[in-house]
């Protein structure tokens, strides 16, 4: 079905808001509620800090209140912009779909409207566009548009067309047609190219920047049919092709690892479908803080992930993805380098010490028998006493 421009004017600002779409059809009696699921409390997984400053690192939010899951259908609704902002057919921005935990509302550029006439869909059309979540577009992606892809399939509707976030990389395509979505039915927003729909199907969010709601990942799994069987592979998930935090001593840890059976894996080398088949197979994941780690989460739960950041905060992102997804989450700071002459000056290079992820390892892998790193002053450890292993010399059991 072949979009074509209207010849009405640019669309102007927005001229008010409502709270969501639930609450747009409430007050005007119009839209229609095709599903419905109740927000829940979510608690944050305190994610370990291993190494010299071992410890707990406090997370972002220590308690959430996830939204639920919701599909909307309205009239003549309007989505502007590449975070996918709609506004209904009177005017108001929908405010739960441009929320943001760092920025006001009433600070979103959607309030200055277009200069471009809006495309017109007709039929139904459901927008599915990414705003900035935890691990930029690829994470976003993975969080954001494909759960809410899914989302919709569950309310029973296959819409005309797709409102989606554009990206020229190939994992965006590749995405897509794991998800069975015709190409032909794919509309890209920009700020330049507003897209009016005979019927807007608007999905709720999982939630703004590092909440993310358990349905997003229950909706996830069904739609890339992740496995429900725990992994047995460990991978170290190489940092050569990341776009930042490069690990300039990373074919060390690998051969350090590789004793330990661990595979190094280079993912954006690999189709969007194999990427997703590699981490569900994963047991443990070594890596540094990168999109990526996203990937955890469509895997099986029970997993352990060791991610190598510069600092001891953690990424709020990650520890939030580690924690829906029902994984360990450990977290062994590493310095920043001195980047190697071939690589970009902009790539945060880190260097980490091998014994400091051997030891966050030991600590829920067997085999790998390390003298754990002690504690600085005053920390305590979150690990159970029933699975740390006795600790160990070359010559046997470590004696008082």
């Amino acid at each position: 079905m072949t979009a074509a421009p209207v010849t009405s004017l640019p669309l102007a600002g927005p001229l008010g808001w409502a709270a969501s779409a639930v609450d747009w059809m409430a007050a005007t009696g119009r839209g229609r509620l095709h599903l419905y699921e109740q927000p829940v409390v979510v608690d944050g997984a305190i994610p370990i800090v291993w190494g010299e400053e071992a410890g707990q690192a406090p997370p972002l939010y220590r308690r959430s209140c996830a939204p639920g899951a919701v599909v909307a259908e309205l009239p003549e609704g309007t989505v502007i912009g590449p975070g996918g902002a709609v506004v209904t057919s009177d005017g108001c921005v929908l405010a739960d779909q441009i929320a943001a935990v760092d920025r006001a509302p009433a600070r979103h550029r959607v309030w200055r409207g277009s200069s471009r006439a809006p495309v017109h869909l007709p039929g139904t059309a459901a927008v599915v566009a990414a705003t900035g979540g935890p691990g930029g577009p690829f994470g976003s992606f993975l969080t954001d548009t494909l759960p809410r892809l899914q989302l919709i399939r569950d309310a029973g509707i296959e819409p005309d067309h797709w409102i989606v976030s554009g990206a020229e990389q190939p994992w965006h395509r590749e995405g897509l047609d794991a998800a069975g979505i015709d190409p032909d039915a794919v509309h890209l927003t920009r700020w330049d190219r507003p897209v009016r729909a005979e019927r807007l199907i608007v999905p709720s969010r999982p939630g703004p920047g590092p909440v993310i709601a358990p349905w997003a990942r229950q909706r996830l799994r069904r739609l890339l049919h992740a496995p429900d069987r725990r992994g047995t592979e460990r991978l170290l998930l190489s940092s050569t092709a990341a776009p930042e935090h490069q690990l300039v001593n990373e074919p060390v840890l690998a051969a350090l690892l590789a004793d330990f059976g661990f595979t190094r894996v280079v993912l954006e080398h690999h189709h969007f479908a194999e990427q997703v088949k590699l981490i569900g197979q994963a047991r443990c994941i070594v890596a540094t803080r990168s999109a990526a780690l996203t990937h955890l989460l469509h895997a099986p739960a029970g997993g352990t992930v060791v991610e190598i950041a510069p600092g001891t905060g953690g990424g709020p992102d990650i520890g939030a993805i580690a924690a829906v997804a029902d994984w360990e989450h450990y977290i062994v700071p590493a310095a920043i380098a001195d980047p190697p002459d071939d690589l970009d000056p902009a790539i945060e290079a880190l260097a980490v010490a091998p014994g400091a992820v051997l030891g966050a390892l030991a600590q829920t892998l067997p085999g790998i028998r390390m003298r754990p790193p002690r504690p600085a002053a005053g920390a305590r450890l979150r690990h159970p006493a029933a699975r740390r292993p006795e600790p160990t010399t070359a010559e046997g059991p470590a004696r008082a």
